[in-house]
């Protein structure tokens, strides 16, 4: 009985959407955004650990960790072939059995270094559903944001400076055009105001 009920539980998880994800990231605070990535910090509510994902262009299905890459694939992965920079694709491989149930490309180790010395990763990947899905990802700013979760993520990010672009200048403080940006402004229209 209770085999089968761990038996169920395993396969509930694995069938949860990568949205569902996402969402237990919807809350953490923006530690860091550099090139294409996006570091959030949040709080484990059970043991107070800071826990630090970046995600890349705001895509969730593509989470960086410590020493591991997750690229969310829909219709399941079967097969993985990873291509870094110029050099020639590696050879096929299978999915693993964490892989398919978590429906994600699983990058790490001896890969991941590789990962970690290139600046663009092109995958093609063999599905269960939609047959064979490529991508390409650009790595602008991958070894800051790794850097930053490797030192448990500070919070760097500051909303003024890096969301809003400050007019030359200005008439206006930081303070005023963070004000116009909460009020909905664009920065168009902040810009021209504080010509």
């Amino acid at each position: 009985m209770i085999n089968r009920f761990l038996a169920l539980a395993a396969l509930l998880v694995a069938c949860i959407p990568a949205s569902s994800f996402a969402q237990g990231l919807k809350d953490a605070d923006i530690a860091l955004i550099v090139g294409n990535w996006k570091v959030l910090r949040s709080i484990d509510p059970m043991d107070d650990s800071v826990r630090c994902t970046a995600v890349h262009n705001n895509d969730y299905s593509t989470q960086l960790s410590y020493d591991t890459l997750f690229l969310g694939i829909q219709g399941g992965v079967r097969g993985v072939t990873l291509r870094f920079d110029d050099n020639p694709p590696g050879r096929l491989r299978i999915a693993t059995e964490i892989e398919k149930r978590i429906r994600s490309v699983v990058i790490s180790g001896r890969d991941f270094s590789q990962l970690s010395n290139s600046n663009r990763l092109r995958y093609q990947i063999s599905t269960f559903m939609d047959g064979i899905i490529t991508g390409d990802l650009d790595l602008d700013g991958f070894s800051a944001a790794l850097d930053s979760i490797r030192r448990h993520c500070p919070i760097e990010y500051s909303p003024v400076d890096s969301a809003i672009p400050t007019p030359t200048l200005t008439t206006c403080t930081a303070d005023m055009i963070s004000k116009m940006k909460e009020q909905g402004l664009t920065d168009e229209q902040t810009s021209s105001i504080c010509k």
